[in-house]
């Protein structure tokens, strides 16, 4: 029996005309037609579709057979494989048993910082641009303190203010320049010869 058959067959079985279930699919019936008489073949998705408007299992409309514990393969398929297939089904069962919660507990997670962020967002864009450089001084404390940042290499958007000195001579000209020099001061004391 081909797909288009199956196709049929389901779609009669569930007591809908080609239109009916055409407008259940928001398809024309022509092309519910078209599968039907296997001039075109539906894709995966559509087949899922279908199933689904039908109330089957696509595995119904794909010529496979229901080994329960929605197992669905050939129909010719042997003890062995079968039994492989149900331990590949239990391990993935486990699996999700073992991973859904964690994936819930991340996504939560994931959530939370997202509305984090969104909050330093918004009143960053509040600041004035004085709160604002305090906000990127603070800022590029914290990312460059490993514990609390990820951040392998990271450069500071305000670089350090060079540390005060004790205020300097300027240094003498040298060349053709001004001697702008005062003269000594006369030595304190008595004049010569009184």
């Amino acid at each position: 029996m081909t797909t288009g058959q199956r196709i049929k067959e389901a779609r009669k079985k569930a007591g809908l005309t080609q239109k009916e279930l055409g407008e259940k699919l928001g398809v024309a019936y022509q092309t519910l037609a078209q599968w039907e008489n296997d001039l075109r073949n539906p894709k995966y998705e559509t087949l899922q579709r279908i199933a689904a408007a039908l109330g089957i299992h696509p595995g119904e409309l794909m010529g496979l057979k229901d080994y329960g514990d929605n197992i669905w393969g050939p129909p010719d398929i042997n003890q062995e494989e079968l039994d492989e297939l149900r331990l590949r089904v239990l391990r993935i069962k486990e699996d999700i048993k073992v991973f859904a919660p964690l994936q819930s507990k991340i996504m939560k997670e994931h959530y939370e910082r997202k509305k984090k962020i969104e909050h330093i967002l918004f009143v960053i864009e509040s600041l004035t641009d004085d709160g604002l450089n305090e906000v990127i001084r603070i800022v590029d404390v914290i990312a460059g303190n490993p514990k609390l940042s990820t951040l392998f290499q990271f450069e500071p958007y305000f670089q350090q203010e060079p540390p005060e000195t004790s205020p300097q001579t300027p240094p003498t000209p040298q060349g053709d320049t001004e001697d702008t020099t005062p003269p000594p001061a006369p030595p304190e004391g008595p004049p010569e010869g009184e």
